[in-house]
């Protein structure tokens, strides 16, 4: 998986603090979905793999200027 990914996170980066990414999974099924640094794995954290609340935030970021 790690190859398949080019060693980086899905995001493109690697982990900022230097760690080994994450091995993100489905916390409902435990199917794995990828390799994630530790800052995309808390976001999907936070947001409790919310992907409705991910959208309204990406619109609310699109409206205020953000990219």
């Amino acid at each position: 998986m790690l190859e398949a990914q080019c060693g980086v996170c899905v995001c493109g980066n690697v982990c900022a603090t230097g760690k080994r990414l994450a091995v993100d999974h489905d916390h409902k099924t435990g199917e794995v979905r990828g390799l994630l640094c530790r800052r995309c794995n808390s976001i999907l954290g936070y947001v409790d793999d919310d992907i409705a609340l991910l959208v309204t935030l990406t619109e609310y970021l699109r409206r205020h200027g953000q990219s």
